[in-house]
Order: structure tokens, then C-alpha cells, then sequence
């Protein structure tokens, strides 16, 4: 099955008003161009993104469930590492349903969430991440020695605490209407030097540790996918980051797992913004 993409929306933003002159006009098309030119840059590597696998369970097991939104950085690198792991008929992706009732099943409301049929439901993109590995430690994406899964867990920290934590408040400021310099610019700070720091432990630029997939590239390589969020600030995240540009670039067109993430996200976030646009 090839992969779609959703057409064009109108040209306003999203609440129908002038967003502040810092931020690019157009908000909608802005995002949505750029999720297009990303869907492109998956190239042949990309895997078709229209359906979710379906998880049949053999015998006495019944599959695991994976409560999932596709537009979630932090879902994608669970989708990821079990598309990887060749886990899709273990793991059943779903998604979220309505937060009423979703919070009846999982309280906290987030996702991602594992019921893991065990009567265990696990909430958090690396727990859930680390116990996938535990249940099911064939085609590890763990590192082959302490230190290289040390850095792997690194990676991953970095990214959350520093990189997201920026997105998060820019991702705010920007939908608020009223910009905050000050708060602009922590925001831009901490990706800068969230990026800098995974940068130094990358191993090169075919994958981030190890020469092969691990669950670092899991949550990097779709997490970087929310670069775009500097742009609206006049700033390119990259700037100053070429390693990590290399990086990201290159295992997007290597490494399908990656792609298909990525695509995932772009058409999610596409659909997103047309449907913020109907009326």
C-alpha cells in the first residue's frame, strides 16, 4: 500500500486571527508545508503509513495494547522500536480513545500508555520503552556494553529534559498570541544546548551509538522531527549543529523503522491542521 499524504488548508491561522509579527504568517500552511517536504524526505525508505498493525494473538497469549496519538513524539518512539523489533502482532497500536474514557482505563490521561494484559498498565514513553525490552530482549535495541547503553539512556534524558522542555514552551508562546521574549529565548536556549549535548555523544552519522538501531535513534530520530518549531521564531535549530543535521538526515533515508515514524508524525500533524480548519 503506498503512503498518502492529506491536500492543502485554507491559509489563516488556526484560531482564524493575526498571530504577533515575530511569529511566520500563515501558521497552518507554514506547518503543514513543512510536515509535506518532511513526508518527502523519508524517501524510498518510508513504509506506508495508512493502517495500524493489527496484533493477533496465538494460542493462550493475548496481544498487549499500545494507546497511542499519532501526532506524539513520545508515541512514535515507542511505534519505533516495536516496528523494529517486528513486534506488531504482540503489540496491538491503538488509538486513544475518547480522554473520558480513557481515563478510566488509564488515569493519568497520557499517552503513551501499555496495557501490558498482566494487569499491569504502564504509562511514560522509556518505561513503557525498557519493558518492551525485558518482555521481548530478541533483536535488542539496548547497547552492546554498559557504556554504550549508558549513553543510549543519556541520549534519550537529554533529549526530554532539555530539547522537548524548549518545544514545550515555544510550542506555548507561540499558540498564546502573546509572545514573551524572555521566555522566547529560554526556550531557544534550551534546545540549543539540548542538541549540543546530544551531539557530542553521537557516534557518527549513520546511528546515534553502536553503528546500528537502538532505542536512542528511536526517540531522536523522530523527536528532531519538531525542529520546525524554532522556524516560527526566525531561528533554525540546526544552526551551529551539523553533526546532529547529518545525523538525522542520514537515518531518516537508511533506516526504514525511522522513516516511517517520521511519517507517521507528518501525516498526523497535516490531518491535525485540516481539521482544525473545517468547519
Amino acid at each position: 500500500m503506498s503512503a498518502t499524504f492529506p491536500s492543502s488548508i485554507p491559509t489563516s491561522s488556526a484560531n482564524g486571527s493575526a498571530l504577533p509579527a515575530l511569529v511566520m504568517a500563515d501558521t497552518s500552511n507554514k506547518i503543514l508545508n513543512y510536515a509535506r517536504r518532511h513526508f518527502a524526505l523519508c524517501g524510498t525508505a518510508r513504509i506506508a503509513t495508512g493502517n495500524r498493525p493489527s496484533a493477533r494473538g496465538g494460542g493462550t497469549f493475548m496481544a498487549m495494547k499500545l494507546y497511542d496519538a499519532g501526532i506524539s513524539p513520545f508515541c512514535a518512539r515507542n511505534r519505533v522500536q516495536i516496528s523494529a523489533k517486528g513486534l506488531e502482532h504482540k503489540i496491538e497500536i491503538v488509538p486513544r480513545p475518547p480522554i473520558d474514557q480513557f481515563r478510566t482505563i488509564v488515569v493519568t490521561g497520557k499517552v503513551p500508555a501499555l496495557d501490558t494484559r498482566t494487569g499491569l498498565i504502564l504509562v511514560e514513553s522509556d518505561t513503557i520503552a525498557h519493558y518492551i525490552e525485558d518482555r521481548f530482549p530478541a533483536t535488542s535495541l539496548r547497547g552492546k556494553s554498559p557504556e554504550s547503553d549508558a549513553r543510549i539512556r543519556l541520549i534519550c534524558r537529554i533529549l526530554d529534559l532539555y530539547f522537548f522542555t524548549g518545544i514545550g514552551i515555544l510550542t506555548f508562546q507561540r499558540r498564546s498570541g502573546v509572545i514573551q521574549d524572555d521566555r522566547v529565548a529560554e526556550g531557544l536556549a534550551l534546545i540549543d544546548n539540548g542538541m549540543g549535548w546530544i551531539e557530542a555523544h553521537l557516534d557518527g552519522a549513520g546511528y546515534a551509538v553502536d553503528g546500528r538501531l537502538t532505542l536512542a535513534d528511536c526517540a531522536l530520530a523522530t523527536g528532531l522531527f519538531f525542529t520546525f518549531t524554532t522556524e516560527f521564531f526566525g531561528v533554525s535549530a540546526f544552526a551551529g549543529h551539523d553533526r546532529l543535521r547529518g545525523y538525522y538526515e542520514a537515518v531518516l533515508q537508511s533506516d526504514p523503522h525511522c522513516a516511517r515514524g517520521n511519517a507517521q508524525i507528518a501525516t498526523a500533524m497535516a490531518e491535525r491542521m485540516q481539521n482544525q480548519q473545517t468547519p
